[in-house]
């Protein structure tokens, strides 16, 4: 998830024309106890530096996970609690977003 999601966030930026210096995505989650063992949360945290506008970086991530990223669409129509957070030069503006 985390990496199918970079990868849009990295794109739409790009073509938004912010300049990435810098890129991180860390995933962290719980699975169900029982088999199937799905997600039962998922937190998603961007890091991102460089001179990247910051509208345009959460319309990135919220593009990635509803319109782009398989995996994360899956997860959440599987009953997975999917949330991120962003932090961008540094300073945390998103603490928590549902998805």
């Amino acid at each position: 998830m985390g990496g199918c999601s970079s990868d849009d966030v990295l794109l739409i930026l790009k073509k938004r024309k912010n300049e990435v210096g810098e890129f991180r995505c860390e995933v962290s989650g719980i699975r169900e106890d029982t088999d199937p063992k799905t997600l039962k949360y998922a937190d998603i945290h961007y890091i991102i530096s460089g001179d990247v506008d910051e509208a345009s970086a959460k319309r990135a991530i919220e593009l990635s996970l509803s319109k782009y990223c398989s995996v994360s669409i899956l997860a959440k129509r599987g009953g997975t609690d999917l949330r991120y957070s962003l932090t961008l030069n540094g300073k945390m503006l998103i603490k928590e977003e549902k998805a």
